[in-house]
C-alpha cells in the first residue's frame, strides 16, 4: 500500500518514527463521510458564543468532519479522510520543553482535545515524489486552545532539536525552527522540522486557533526543501473552520 510506503520514507528521512504517515494510513479517498478522525475524549460541544464578545466555542466532532476539506474544495488537490493523529508511542523520548512542539500533531496531548478529525492532501495522486499535506481539525474546551498555541510557541523558543532513532537504529538528529506564520484565524504559528543528519526530508508545520478550534497542517517535502502548505488550501480549511462555528 502506498500510504505505508510513505510512512517508511518518512520514518527515515525525519527520524521521528511514523512523524506524519500514521495519520493517513488506509485513507479513505472520498474526503467526506462520517467517520471522524479516531476517538476523541468527547463529542465537542458545538459553536456556542461567549459573553459580550464573540467568542466561538469547540465544534463538534460531526461539525469538525463537516468542516474538513473534501475533493473539490480546492482546484487541483484531492483529500483523503485519515484515520487518527500520531500515537505517542511512535515518538522519541523529549526534552519537557519540546513537548509543547509534539503535541502539535500528537494524539495524547496535554491539553486534551474534546474532537478531532484529519485528513490528507496532495495535488493529484499522492506519491513519494510530491509535497503532501495532513490536516488535523480540533476541537478544545474553554481556554485550552489559547493555551496551546501560548505553550508552543514557548516551547519553540527553547527546543531547538530533537533525538530520534533512524534508519537502521543510528540517531538521527531534527532541528526545529520558528518561521513566518499565515496571516489567518485568531492566532497562528508555523515551524520548521529538519532533518541536520541525513538532509533528506523537512516538515513544516503550521498551526491556526479559530476560537476554541485549530487547523493545523503538516506539510512534507521528500526532496529536503522546505514547503509550507498551499496558501489556497490554508484559507479555504480555515474558512470552513469559522464557518462551522457562526
Amino acid at each position: 500500500m502506498r500510504s505505508r510506503t510513505l510512512r517508511r520514507t518518512v520514518a527515515a528521512a525525519v527520524a521521528v518514527p511514523a512523524l506524519v504517515f500514521s495519520m493517513a494510513a488506509c485513507s479513505d479517498d472520498s474526503g467526506g463521510g462520517k467517520k471522524g478522525g479516531g476517538k476523541s475524549e468527547q463529542d465537542g460541544g458545538g459553536s456556542g458564543g461567549g459573553s459580550g464578545e464573540e467568542k466561538p466555542g469547540p465544534l463538534s466532532k460531526a461539525q469538525l468532519s463537516t468542516a474538513l476539506l473534501k475533493n473539490g474544495d480546492v482546484p487541483g488537490y484531492k483529500v483523503r479522510k485519515s484515520a487518527e493523529p500520531l500515537k505517542n508511542e511512535n515518538l522519541p523520548p523529549a526534552q519537557a520543553q519540546c513537548k509543547p512542539v509534539l503535541d502539535a500533531f500528537t494524539a495524547d496531548s496535554k491539553q486534551k482535545r474534546k474532537a478531532y478529525v484529519g485528513g490528507s492532501v496532495a495535488k493529484g495522486e499522492m506519491t513519494t515524489g510530491q509535497t503532501i499535506n495532513q490536516v488535523l481539525l480540533s476541537a478544545y474546551g474553554s481556554g485550552d486552545a489559547e493555551t496551546v498555541m501560548s505553550e508552543l510557541k514557548s516551547g519553540l523558543k527553547t527546543c531547538k532539536e530533537i533525538a530520534g532513532e533512524g534508519k537502521g537504529g543510528k540517531t538521527e538528529k531534527v532541528a526545529i525552527q520558528e518561521s513566518q506564520a499565515p496571516d489567518l484565524g485568531d492566532d497562528s504559528v508555523r515551524f520548521l522540522l529538519k532533518n541536520t543528519t541525513s538532509k533528506s526530508a523537512s516538515l513544516s508545520m503550521t498551526v491556526i486557533r479559530s476560537g476554541a478550534n485549530t487547523t493545523s497542517f503538516m506539510s512534507l517535502s521528500l526532496g529536503g526543501k522546505e514547503a509550507n502548505v498551499p496558501d489556497a488550501v490554508a484559507k479555504k480549511q480555515v474558512a470552513k473552520v469559522e464557518a462551522a462555528q457562526s
